[in-house]
């Protein structure tokens, strides 16, 4: 009996399967080894003899998965022999300890994996995803196998914990449609021009879980969008108190900011006295 460990390399396991071809005539005196320390992604190929042939052939076939994930235009499949403790090794080799013995393993196999899964990318203009209050800019939803039949609906949606910006400061439509044939579809982000002085505010906007079926998030899956303050930082000077002081006597007065200081920022309010 001569066991002949596979090793794939390249793909994920959740990629294929690896099984033995069945028709008349093929993988007599031929199994597969999924245990230990092999596996139904790496298994081993098990030559137990045949009643009239003096060379045994093991035929297999690798299935790729269909799945929902995008994986880049093409994946490359690689199937060689294990090594190791998975060498190649005849089981009178293994009886006398002798190693591989005789048992020479050489060859590989590859099978290129082409992904068919649309991908659902986003981008923006202008593309540093830099908007100050009141103005706008464009998300746009591309995918790369246009929609056929029907329209795609792409939700997009907030991260919440990568932005400061909450929904008052900003409007943008739940999704994008992408039309029935199309590759792209539009949609605009504006961000809300208030009376509100405050710091430059960060919103990162990416696609929903809902995606239409069949398609998946591809690369840029998510948007970085400044949203800066065109509110003016107002400083106010007011007076504790009121009436006249005499010689020898104090005012107390007070300045105050309209917002917190970023951490480093620094702001010079110069004072004016006069009549006296």
């Amino acid at each position: 009996m001569v066991t002949a460990p596979l090793a794939v390399t390249g793909v994920q396991a959740a990629d294929y399967s690896i099984a033995l071809k069945t028709g008349t005539g093929l993988n007599e005196g031929v199994t597969l080894n999924t245990a230990n320390p092999h596996s139904a992604a790496q298994p081993a190929v098990v030559f137990t003899g045949h009643a009239t042939d003096t060379v045994q052939t093991a035929t297999l076939t690798l299935t790729a998965v269909q799945d929902t994930a995008d994986e880049g235009a093409l994946e490359t499949a690689t199937v060689g022999f294990g090594s190791g403790a998975r060498a190649v090794m005849s089981n009178l080799d293994r009886a006398s300890g002798s190693g591989t013995g005789g048992t020479t393993a050489t060859g590989t196999a590859a099978v290129q994996i082409t992904d068919d899964d649309p991908a659902i990318t986003l981008s923006m203009a202008p593309a540093n995803g830099r908007v100050t209050e009141g103005g706008a800019l464009t998300v746009t939803a591309t995918v790369t196998t246009a929609p056929s039949g029907a329209s795609y609906s792409i939700p997009i949606e907030r991260v919440a914990a990568h932005s400061t910006a909450v929904a008052a400061d900003y409007s943008l439509a739940a999704s994008i449609t992408i039309a029935d044939g199309a590759t792209t579809g539009m949609t605009t982000l504006t961000a809300t021009d208030d009376t509100t002085d405050e710091l430059t505010e960060t919103l990162r906007i990416g696609l929903g879980s809902a995606l239409p079926a069949g398609t998946a998030a591809g690369a840029t899956a998510h948007l970085d969008i400044s949203i800066a303050d065109n509110d003016a930082t107002v400083a106010s000077l007011t007076r504790t108190g009121s009436g006249g002081i005499t010689e020898g006597g104090k005012a107390v007065f007070t300045v105050s900011l309209g917002r917190a200081l970023v951490a480093g920022e620094t702001l010079d309010v110069p004072l004016v006295l006069s009549g006296v």
